[in-house]
């Protein structure tokens, strides 16, 4: 696997354009370290081009936005990016996995050599302003989801990685309740909590394949 990492940006609706821009915010540091990296948005986030960028490419890291369910993620608006069956294009790389549900069952079987972090349960956040660079209600549960790719690329492992971003919502759910702000992002936060999960090789890292 070569030093590239694969990401996947749908953005059709205010749940996707959220998510979007967070992930843009991960590409500046990506950017910011030269890491070689392809971002698929619009009508490119198709199965067909990600699939052939991952047999041509073969980029170790996967960062996967988007809608999803037990069994599958999508792209473009309606349409499946991976499914379970697409196990051989995965099954040794590093995901995370920004999805509702795709750690219920998804994770777990697409994973042999790599690893995979992921939700369970619904990924839940919730919104004040409808413009995600100064909503201050999205940021306490997406910038601990963020935290994920900030240890990656950073070195971290897997497991660390997935460690860190919970420790970052364990401080917001913290800060939240001894403030006294509304209980609605405690619980966002606290689902969120409970259904990060990982699966695979915990010791997986990109630190030797990507960074310099």
């Amino acid at each position: 696997m070569n030093n590239s990492i694969l990401i996947t940006r749908p953005e059709h609706d205010v749940a996707t354009s959220y998510i979007s821009y967070y992930a843009g915010l991960i590409i500046k540091d990506i950017i910011s370290k030269g890491i070689a990296y392809k971002d698929f948005q619009g009508k490119e986030l198709i199965a067909e081009n990600v699939h052939k960028f991952l047999v041509k490419q073969d980029p170790k890291l996967l960062f996967l936005n988007g809608h999803g369910s037990e069994d599958a993620i999508e792209g473009s608006r309606g349409t499946i990016l991976f499914s379970i069956k697409d196990k051989h294009l995965l099954k040794d790389r590093m995901i995370y996995a920004r999805s509702c549900h795709l750690g219920a069952r998804f994770g777990k079987e697409i994973v042999e050599k790599g690893c995979f972090i992921g939700y369970d349960v619904p990924f839940m956040f919730y919104t004040d302003t409808g413009r995600p660079s100064n909503d201050k209600v999205a940021s306490y549960v997406l910038e601990p989801s963020n935290e994920v790719m900030n240890a990656l690329l950073k070195g971290n492992t897997a497991l660390v990685a997935h460690n860190r971003s919970k420790e970052a919502m364990r401080k917001n759910m913290n800060k939240l309740l001894v403030e006294g702000h509304s209980m609605y992002i405690v619980e966002a936060l606290w689902n969120n909590y409970n259904g990060q999960v990982i699966y695979g090789d915990g010791t997986n890292s990109i630190h030797n394949d990507i960074l310099h």
